[in-house]
């Protein structure tokens, strides 16, 4: 679900932002795939997962959805149309794609000195019955490749669900209160991020200092890990190696 984030009121140039990806971060860092002046580096990250968006506050500013405060080190869902305030620095929306693409202005311009005849209105029709066509003919064009090359973009696919399953149940089971769990959940959340940006050395440290918290947090409990913790630690160990 492609969606829009616009700036309601911060200093930053940016007026919106379309969230294509799984994964953003935003902060004054410019190295933030949305970069807002006048807030931490990195104050928070957005995710989507099972149709819906995440924000983890990674800051100690009031990062608040709608009014409700989300501590630090914490998630919260974030739904289209909620307001979010960034330590009052900034105020971000998140809006739909067609809602946006309903309130966008139209592009479509006339010279001055053109003469609307009365032939335009059949004119306008052959142009949409054209625009149609190209239309039509780009998505057979997009299925085709999707048939040829998709395979090639299903592992990467798999990925993203399964890291979108486990953080989901990790977060689900251990909340808020274990400061072992956030800095594992932090530690995934930066190394995937990483590894969606190519930088394979970071990903692999990230990945390497969760595993050996969830190993630590292993050899301390007596009846060992609980399902989660397993399943957290074995998507980490699936890709260490992919970050070689």
């Amino acid at each position: 679900m492609t969606a829009k984030i616009f700036a309601k009121t911060s200093d930053a140039a940016l007026t919106e932002f379309w969230v294509n990806d799984d994964v953003i971060r935003v902060g004054s860092d410019a190295g933030c795939e949305l970069p807002l002046p006048g807030i931490a580096p990195h104050a928070l990250t957005v995710q989507h997962r099972g149709g819906r968006y995440y924000v983890f506050n990674r800051c100690t500013a009031p990062i608040r959805i709608a009014g409700q405060i989300v501590p630090e080190g914490a998630s919260n869902p974030w739904d289209l149309g909620q307001e979010l305030e960034i330590g009052g620095e900034a105020a971000l929306m998140l809006q739909s794609a067609e809602e946006a693409l309903k309130q966008a202005p139209s592009t479509e311009r006339y010279d001055d000195d053109e003469e609307q005849s009365t032939d335009e209105p059949a004119e306008k029709n052959g142009n949409k019955n054209t625009t149609s066509l190209i239309i039509l003919g780009a998505c057979a064009v997009g299925i085709l490749f999707l048939l040829t090359f998709g395979a090639k973009q299903s592992s990467a696919k798999s990925t993203t669900v399964q890291f979108e399953e486990v953080v989901e149940d990790y977060t689900w089971e251990h909340g808020e209160n274990d400061p072992t769990a956030r800095r594992v959940l932090d530690g995934v959340q930066r190394a995937r991020i990483a590894e969606l940006r190519k930088d394979n050395a970071s990903a692999r440290e990230s990945y390497g200092e969760a595993k050996d918290l969830l190993w630590t947090k292993k050899q301390s409990a007596n009846g060992g890990l609980s399902d989660v913790d397993e399943q957290m630690l074995s998507f980490i160990t699936e890709r260490l190696p992919r970050v070689q």
